[in-house]
């Protein structure tokens, strides 16, 4: 007798677009990259060329490696395990596509942007307002088949996977936000140390909400695939993701502790760094 899964045809669109997507802006990235690189061995390397002078390129090459190949990456994978795991469809696949394309769009308006001089000037937090709204409805559009899928499953456990990933998407577009100053279009900023701090917070938990999250969900998922045994513990696994959300968040100030912020915040900083 066949399962649930196995009468469901899966056409994985969403999934191959958003490989594809990484696929192209790792060409894209590495190209930046090396780029960059060639100014440390010769400073004078295409000076006259303003539009990739190491000052824009540089930021392009982390942006382009963060949002162009590795989160679409780890959100094509997530995209193929989700309908899997939850023994559905994905919500809908042509929403995933345009989430897809809306995405390349987003991601290369902001290497425009950053090349012709538009940066914000804030590590991690380069593109310009108008890129950072692009991007937040990037994220939004994904977190939308997400949750839509996860409403549709008839599977009435969720995977730890399915928490990871779930997770990463919500928290990182608010964060994006915050990080962002995304209500201050003229700047995108603070100021001072308040900025510091802010800046911080988005610039670890990008990684920290984003990138590790989504790590560990395909992890999780590929793991028991390629071992042919189940998890050792579910519930120990809820507790490492509760675990992450928890600690992680708040050490973005560990980058600031020889800065006059409230010691409070260095504290805990170094506390929950430890403590990961």
């Amino acid at each position: 007798m066949s399962t649930v899964e196995e009468r469901i045809a899966h056409t994985d669109r969403t999934a191959r677009a958003f490989t594809l997507t990484s696929a192209l802006w790792f060409a894209v990235a590495t190209t930046f990259g090396m780029i960059a690189a060639g100014y440390l061995i010769a400073p004078d390397f295409l000076a006259n060329v303003e539009y990739i002078h190491f000052g824009r390129v540089r930021p392009m090459h982390v942006n382009a490696v963060l949002f162009g190949f590795v989160t679409p990456g780890l959100i094509a994978v997530a995209f193929y395990f989700l309908p899997r795991l939850l023994k559905t469809r994905i919500y809908s696949e042509r929403l995933g596509v345009f989430s897809a394309v809306f995405w390349n769009i987003t991601v290369a308006a902001g290497m425009v942007g950053v090349s012709l001089g538009f940066s914000q000037g804030r590590e991690y937090a380069e593109l310009p307002w108008i890129v950072d709204i692009l991007v937040v409805i990037s994220f939004s559009l994904v977190i939308a088949n997400f949750l839509l899928t996860i409403r549709d499953r008839t599977e009435p456990i969720l995977y730890v996977s399915i928490w990871y990933a779930a997770a990463a998407v919500v928290l990182t577009a608010a964060t994006y936000c915050l990080g962002n100053v995304i209500w201050d279009p003229a700047t995108g900023a603070l100021s001072g140390i308040p900025d510091a701090i802010l800046l911080w917070f988005y610039g670890h938990n990008v990684f920290g909400l984003l990138l590790s999250p989504m790590a560990l969900a395909v992890a999780y998922y590929v793991l028991p695939i390629a071992t042919r045994s189940p998890l050792y513990s579910h519930t120990l696994s809820l507790i490492g993701f509760w675990s992450l959300i928890i600690v992680y968040t708040h050490i973005g100030t560990h980058h600031l502790l020889q800065v006059p912020v409230p010691t409070w915040l260095k504290t805990i900083a170094i506390v929950d760094s430890v403590a990961m």
